[in-house]
């Protein structure tokens, strides 16, 4: 774990993320429930409406995610989130990049419903340099700005999936789209989420954007600096990203496959 930041945490959990040990301990606990095929780290990522900046804190109010069927063919129910594992510690990092610095904290997760879109929304800070700040770059000063100049529109999340079911033939004759479904996540475990520049379920836009004081230009890019989004492009990439679209095929025909029919009759 030596490439991860100690501000995730000390402890290398199940999954290979850095976490606190009472992090660990819970998810470890819930893992050992769950059926082998459910113990891996699954994402979802959202982008979705124009951006609105408001007067205000340095914050954003973001769908991170919603109801819509994802790439993967799967539906995320946003009642069956279960967000205790990152509120121990929920800060969020930019690209999942674990080897940065977060760039923000995480105030607030709850389910919404607008008009036909339903899903989790999320507030995220996004904290000011503190003065004794000797650095020239502060990370979160740059994921804000890319966040106000409508260049980091995305929320992707990290989850488990805890219980699930393909669609039934009742499901899908009431409505009819269910037909594309590969699966229906009803309980999911929230692990971690971030800011991200590529979307993958169509809808995680930043909705409300809380626009702070102006600051100096930033200057990470292209400059080398000891603790910044600079730097940590030469470090090493996290073991944990390395799937790939075989791999991701491979997974979602699983999902689609009738192995799926067993999930329904798990309590």
């Amino acid at each position: 774990m030596s490439h991860f930041l100690k501000h995730y945490g000390t402890t290398e959990g199940p999954l290979g993320l850095p976490m606190q040990d009472r992090q660990a301990f819970l998810l470890e606990s819930i893992l050992k429930a769950l059926p082998p095929e459910d113990r891996a780290l699954k994402h979802a990522v959202v982008a979705k409406a124009p951006t609105e900046l408001l007067d205000g804190e340095r914050a954003d109010v973001s769908w991170i995610s919603t109801e819509e069927i994802d790439r993967d063919r799967e539906i995320v129910v946003s009642r069956g989130m279960n967000d205790a594992h990152f509120k121990l510690n929920p800060l969020v990092t930019l690209q999942h990049a674990y080897w940065r610095p977060p760039v923000g904290r995480s105030l607030w997760r709850k389910r919404v419903k607008d008009g036909p879109l339903v899903g989790i929304k999320a507030k995220t800070h996004f904290p000011p340099r503190p003065d004794d700040w000797t650095d020239d770059c502060w990370d979160p000063d740059t994921a804000f700005s890319l966040v106000k100049a409508g260049l980091l529109q995305g929320k992707s999340i990290g989850f488990i999936a805890l219980k699930s079911h393909a669609p039934s033939s009742h499901e899908i004759a009431a409505r009819p789209e269910l037909a594309e479904v590969c699966r229906i996540i009803d309980e999911w475990l929230l692990i971690e989420y971030a800011c991200v520049f590529l979307p993958a379920n169509q809808s995680a836009l930043v909705r409300q954007s809380a626009r702070a004081p102006s600051s100096s230009p930033n200057r990470c890019y292209g400059r080398s600096a000891s603790t910044s989004l600079c730097r940590s492009r030469r470090r090493r990439p996290l073991r944990r990203r390395s799937s790939s679209p075989s791999r991701r095929s491979r997974r979602s025909a699983r999902s689609c496959a009738v192995t799926w029919s067993a999930s329904t009759s798990r309590p």
